[in-house]
Formats: structure tokens, C-alpha cells, sequence
């Protein structure tokens, strides 16, 4: 806020709204090989805490993932 208010730079904000044919374009990506999701820990819904604690510990390397099915690891 203080950077906003002093005129040193702008802080803009909102939401982002997704077009009709966002997810076909990312999936064309995705097909092409030209994106890749990385992953780095999968947790089940039980696990959430233990998931935050993590992802705020600053040292993930990939996307942080909860299971809301019961799966095998």
C-alpha cells in the first residue's frame, strides 16, 4: 500500500476471468509438449496441515496436491 500511496509504482488488483477457450488452448499446449505440470508432493485430505506447513515453508519445488479420493501412493 505505501507504494501506491506514494506514487513510486501502481499496485493493481482483481480477479482474473477465463475465456471460452482457455482450457482448450492449455490442453493444445499440454498435447504439444510445450507446458508441464510439475508436481512435487501429493497429500490426502487428511493430510492438509501437514500440506500448508509445507508449501509455506518456502522450499516446494513443484505444485502442492491434495487427494480429496483416498488413492495408493
Amino acid at each position: 500500500m505505501w507504494v501506491s500511496i506514494t506514487g513510486a509504482a501502481k499496485v493493481i488488483g482483481g480477479v482474473a476471468r477465463g475465456a471460452a477457450g482457455d482450457l482448450s488452448f492449455l490442453k493444445g499446449l499440454i498435447a504439444a509438449g510445450k507446458l508441464r505440470t510439475v508436481i512435487d508432493r501429493r497429500y490426502s485430505l487428511d493430510e492438509i496441515a501437514e500440506a500448508h506447513r509445507y508449501a509455506e515453508a518456502g522450499h516446494k519445488k513443484g505444485h502442492v496436491v491434495i487427494l480429496l479420493e483416498q488413492t495408493s501412493r
